[in-house]
């Protein structure tokens, strides 16, 4: 199940957070099964930190005047992107070579286990 993060942000901070994807202004992203963070460049660099568990977003932060007051910013969008974007190139370049020792476990009647479901 896809984690359906995009509903916790106003389509307008939704576009910025693109804006600073196609910008390239996505720093040290960085995550673990619970933790994302990075360090999103505008006119200042904020850092954001997102607690997740495996299907849900559990708390956003990030040092922008606007999250400080409680809303969800463009920053924090901006680093669910970019984990969205990376996680997704990492189980697509891992997914054909776990379809191939799938495939060769049968033959040889071997264990395998898949490497990114343990990141």
């Amino acid at each position: 199940m896809a984690m359906e993060w995009k509903k916790l942000f106003k389509e307008n901070i939704l576009n910025g957070g693109q804006h600073y994807i196609r910008s390239n202004s996505v720093h040290n992203l960085n995550f673990t099964d619970s933790i994302i963070s990075a360090d999103i460049e505008g006119l200042e660099i904020f850092h954001v930190e997102i607690t997740k568990s495996t299907d849900q977003i559990i708390e956003l932060k990030c040092t922008c005047p606007y999250a400080k007051v409680g809303s969800n910013c463009k920053h924090m969008a901006a680093a669910s992107f970019a984990w969205e974007e990376t996680n997704s190139a990492i189980v697509e370049d891992i997914t054909p070579v776990f379809e191939i020792l799938e495939e060769t476990k049968e033959e040889q009647n071997v264990k395998v286990y898949p490497i990114y479901k343990m990141l």
